[in-house]
């Protein structure tokens, strides 16, 4: 409906169900009175469908996922942008939707490259997790697009899913151990 393709899934109900429709034809003259809102709805299927290719998210239950996607904020960045920089107060959690960013950590005055993030990766969580400054500082390497989402917003999520807290603490362990 949104992008004028075929559909992308099938869907049963396993129980009984009514259900709303909305034609193409009616949702094209509601898009062209209100295109803030086809734009909007267009964000959120694209961040939804960005989540459920990350395993981290893909297993959290639909409620907790319906929750959170109207929290989440996009973030255009350019190469050179520094997204966070080591040392300070961390207060958002980063999913990158499209891009290429390389994390560095600095050594006194010079600064070592330790790995690149790209689609579907994130970063911002050990901030987050342990109540420290950033451990690192993140720089686009291309043109970045990422899914922000603020730190009450990521703790409720950890209190929501057990499967979720473990998976990114244990992320965040290895990566303090190798950085």
């Amino acid at each position: 409906l949104l992008e004028h393709a075929p559909r992308t899934a099938s869907v049963r109900a396993t129980s009984f169900a009514t259900v709303l429709t909305l034609h193409q034809d009616d949702f094209q003259v509601l898009a062209s009175r209100h295109p803030e809102l086809a734009f909007r709805l267009r964000a959120h299927v694209r961040n939804l469908q960005t989540l459920l290719r990350v395993p981290i998210f893909s297993d959290l239950p639909a409620n907790v996922l319906r929750g959170i996607l109207p929290r989440i904020t996009q973030r255009r960045c350019q190469p050179g942008d520094t997204v966070v920089r080591q040392g300070e107060r961390g207060n958002e959690f980063f999913l990158v939707q499209s891009g290429l960013l390389g994390v560095f950590v600095g050594h006194g005055d010079k600064e070592e490259k330790i790995c690149d993030l790209g689609t579907r990766d994130y970063f911002g969580e050990i901030a987050l997790l342990r109540d420290i400054p950033r451990t690192a500082t993140v720089r686009c390497e291309t043109a970045v697009e990422l899914l922000v989402l603020a730190k009450e917003d990521f703790l409720t999520l950890l209190q929501a899913s057990e499967v979720f807290a473990t998976s990114v603490r244990a992320i965040g362990d290895t990566r303090l151990q190798r950085g």
